[in-house]
């Protein structure tokens, strides 16, 4: 039997690989930065404990988490965030004398991470992205960009966490109407750690995600999936997903990118298609298990379990369409916060619509992200934190 490691056990991810991986009798351990954590109230969690925080001091966290991977002979370990797998990679060195790292090289990882890279490299090898403009701080001035933009203009960082003087400093996505928030958002995003900036028009349309599973530079298990509902409402993490056949050029453009990449390990590639010209736009690249990772392995795409199958040397088929589409996951919490974000807004039209769509929703028997009858105790632990920070 394995024993496998889950770090960033407060994560709906992280959740959805330990009930994944416990259901077939795998020995998982959970670490996270506190407890009770969701991933290790779940009853497939065998073992749990605190770390370090590793955005706070990644030396103190790394010297912790390799003395439990010494002492505890894991066969895997999972690290499921932008901010613990990068420092871990780092010392990949260390860490395979007692275990195995489902990921690429980490110069391979911070490629795909990196926005302002990958996003090169797509307008140079035909796949589609938004119109954009690569703003480098330590090489050119934000006047120089101006002719090539339009307002409202997607403002994202090259990087969504950077590790700067051993802390992890994160830097989200911003929206800007006019040259004047523009230039603030640049200010305060950009020139104080010399991110490089994707200044980007917005697409309007809908989220879709290829999710693969590589053997060393091989795919060997697809699936796809388009969000319905995010958190906040204008773009941000998916609320209500469902599962869909593979795009055939989402698909072209996400295997073309991996294959490059010779990947090995998991990574949602993500997409959004335009609701005018039906054109797949790429946005950036997961390198670790995503959000609606369970929206997988209810259809039928056990992403955390083929892997540790293939990390045991097991052959595994390809299995590039195999799974039900038109299932839809929910996260019950994210959802009533995006209804929470809507009347704050007072976009009414759209919270009457949204109410509406409810009931149909309610009709297609959604499984749901946190919220499990057989476990339990994540949704009510979530639940407590909800009402009590709220």
């Amino acid at each position: 039997m394995s024993k496998v490691l889950v770090l960033d056990g407060n994560l709906n991810s992280s959740l959805a690989v330990v009930r994944s991986l416990g259901r077939q009798g795998i020995e998982v351990t959970v670490g996270a930065e506190v407890q009770p954590c969701l991933a290790g109230s779940s009853r497939y969690c065998t073992r749990h404990f605190v770390y370090p925080q590793p955005a706070q001091d990644s030396g103190q966290f790394i010297d912790f988490i390799f003395d439990e991977v010494r002492n505890s002979q894991y066969d895997f370990i999972f690290p499921v965030t932008d901010v613990t797998i990068p420092i871990i990679l780092q010392h990949r060195h260390l860490f395979e004398k007692y275990t195995s790292l489902p990921f690429a090289n980490y110069e391979t990882y911070n490629f795909a991470s990196d926005k302002f890279r990958l996003q090169h490299y797509a307008k140079n090898n035909g796949i589609p992205i938004p119109k954009t403009c690569f703003f480098d701080p330590q090489q050119q001035r934000l006047a120089d960009c101006l002719a090539e933009i339009e307002f409202p203009a997607v403002v994202k960082p090259a990087f969504s966490k950077r590790v700067v003087n051993g802390k992890t400093v994160s830097f989200g996505v911003r929206y800007a109407h006019n040259t004047r928030e523009l230039t603030e958002i640049v200010k305060q995003s950009s020139l104080p750690h010399n991110i490089p900036l994707l200044i980007q028009e917005k697409i309007h349309g809908e989220g879709i995600g290829l999710f693969a599973l590589y053997r060393n530079g091989k795919a060997k298990m697809l699936f796809s999936h388009r969000r319905i509902r995010e958190k906040p409402p204008s773009g941000g993490v998916s609320v209500i997903c469902e599962s869909i056949p593979t795009d055939p050029k989402v698909k072209e453009y996400g295997l073309r990118i991996l294959n490059h990449l010779k990947w090995h390990g998991v990574a949602m590639v993500e997409f959004k298609k335009d609701y005018l010209n039906g054109i797949p736009y790429l946005m950036e690249i997961n390198a670790r298990f995503w959000g609606s990772l369970q929206l997988a392995i209810d259809s039928g795409a056990d992403f955390p379990h083929e892997l540790v199958k293939m990390l045991r040397g097991e052959d595994i088929p390809e299995n590039l369409a195999g799974y039900k589409t038109g299932h839809r996951c929910k996260w019950l919490l994210g959802n009533l916060d995006y209804y929470y974000l809507l009347f704050k807004s007072r976009n009414c039209n759209m919270f009457l619509k949204s109410l509406k769509e409810e009931l149909t929703l309610l009709r297609k028997r959604p499984t749901h992200f946190v919220c499990r009858q057989e476990d339990i105790r994540p949704f009510l632990l979530e639940l407590k934190r909800y009402f009590v920070t709220a």
